[in-house]
């Protein structure tokens, strides 16, 4: 049996992360030859918890490098204090002289490059260009990394999604409801999508925008009092996956009018479940929108384009269907968790 090591946040918590590596692990208990262990190095809770699963993790960590002996381990990370914590992780496989797999997932990791002081620079590089393979979630981020460290090894794969898990759209009310995944805040667009509602609205007083998540939840809906949008706009909070499915069901519009981002897993939820695409031309997403075939990009903060490809979908229920149904094709044919995890599979028996 050849066995791995993999690494990242408790495959429970919200967040893309936690659901790419659900996602993964629950595929490749179906690969016979292969045993993985999972280690959480990350928790969401108070500060003693979370140092007490940092800690924890660590002892895994050296207990399975001990007993289990594994000959790969796979780590997931993003930037800032992710990275940080990967840290440990990097310098006990190295010390055990395991093959490292360094999967990125940071949607600012080259933000988070730039502001570092040189010492946090020169340890990144030296994780990128010391490990066996680093894994970009699309070309985008490959060519970003490796401006960072030009000899590191980097192969892209992109997040997967279950195609399995996803139903035939069904909304029969005359309502067209517009669905976002996602934190809350700046980052994801969320004041600059309120901004757009509040102006269609006036004449599309039909459209329901759902924003789904959590983060800054108490701010968005002083916003929603404010402008008098409570009939139009609801905050469900953060929703487990099978509300997820749901609420993808009954939408008709997936918008996400983010200003960073790596290839979000939600936009690919949403191609699954057949939904046309609107979204900002950054990190890996032009890898899975193709403008006019399943969805229209704009430039992050362009305002006045989001809400012209809003009202173009919003008018026009054929052109959301034909778009939703190329966003399903493209999701099979490139993201589905059948498709990625081959990919996966082929680099850990090239490292074996």
């Amino acid at each position: 049996m050849r066995k791995i090591i993999m690494v990242g946040p408790d495959i429970n918590m919200k967040g893309g992360i936690s659901a790419v590596n659900k996602t993964l692990l629950n595929s490749n208990r179906s690969a016979e030859d292969y045993v993985i262990k999972y280690i959480a190095s990350y928790v969401d809770g108070s500060i003693f918890l979370k140092l007490f699963v940092a800690i924890k993790g660590l002892f895994q960590m050296l207990f399975l490098l001990l007993f289990f002996n594994p000959r790969i381990i796979h780590i997931h990370s993003a930037s800032r204090g992710s990275f940080r914590r990967k840290y440990f992780y990097y310098l006990l496989a190295r010390a055990f002289n395991k093959k490292i797999i360094y999967h990125i997932h940071g949607a600012e990791f080259a933000i988070y490059y730039a502001e570092a002081s040189l010492f946090e620079k020169k340890k990144i590089i030296r994780v990128l260009e010391n490990v066996d393979k680093v894994i970009a979630l699309s070309n985008t981020w490959k060519n970003n990394l490796l401006k960072i460290a030009p000899s590191s090894n980097v192969e892209v794969v992109h997040n997967p999604v279950n195609i399995k898990n996803f139903k035939a759209k069904y909304n029969p009310s005359n309502e067209v409801n517009i669905l976002f995944m996602g934190r809350l805040g700046k980052r994801k667009g969320v004041y600059d999508l309120l901004q757009a509602i509040e102006e269609i609205i006036i004449s599309y007083p039909f459209v329901k925008l759902y924003l789904c998540g959590d983060g800054e939840i108490n701010k968005v809906k002083e916003i929603i009092e404010k402008k008098n949008l409570s009939n139009n706009v609801f905050i469900p909070g953060w929703i487990n996956n099978e509300e997820k499915i749901k609420y993808i069901q009954k939408s008709d519009i997936y918008i996400l009018p983010s200003y960073n981002e790596g290839l979000p897993i939600s936009i690919l939820e949403a191609m699954a479940g057949s939904l046309p695409i609107i979204s900002t031309k950054i990190g890996g997403i032009p890898e899975a929108v193709s403008q006019g075939e399943n969805g229209y990009l704009f430039t992050p903060g362009n305002i006045k384009d989001m809400k012209m490809y809003l009202i173009k979908l919003i008018e026009d229920k054929p052109l959301r269907e034909r778009l939703g149904k190329e966003s399903l094709e493209i999701c099979r044919n490139n993201f589905d968790i059948q498709i990625i995890n081959k990919n996966i599979i082929k680099i850990y028996s090239l490292l074996y």
